[in-house]
């Protein structure tokens, strides 16, 4: 399957730095943009696309959404090839479980 993916993470004209980030299969982006067509490398295996907000102005809010993206990368190279929806799903609340304990 070939994607093509737009993403776009900026400062804006508020903050002082970008607490957002986003994820697109490996890569994180954070301050920039990122226009590319991809092939899936493998259709058995889950491709990953995540955005977290740094919630503006909280503290370490840059931090928080990058401990999140790494964590969901990781965790998604981890799994099995071809699992059921199901399956994929359940590992994604372990995930989402195991996110919410390093925050």
């Amino acid at each position: 399957m070939r994607l093509e993916i737009h993403v776009t993470s900026d400062v804006g004209l508020v903050r002082s730095h970008n607490e957002d980030m986003a994820l697109v299969g490996k890569r994180l982006v954070r301050d920039g943009y990122l226009n590319t067509t991809n092939d899936v490398p493998d259709a058995g295996r889950p491709y990953v696309f995540g955005v977290a907000d740094g919630l503006g102005g909280q503290r370490a809010g840059e931090v928080a959404s990058k401990v999140v993206l790494s964590c969901l990368r990781e965790d998604i190279r981890s799994l099995r090839s071809n699992l059921a929806p199901a399956v994929v799903m359940r590992e994604l609340r372990n995930i989402s479980d195991e996110i919410q304990r390093h925050l």
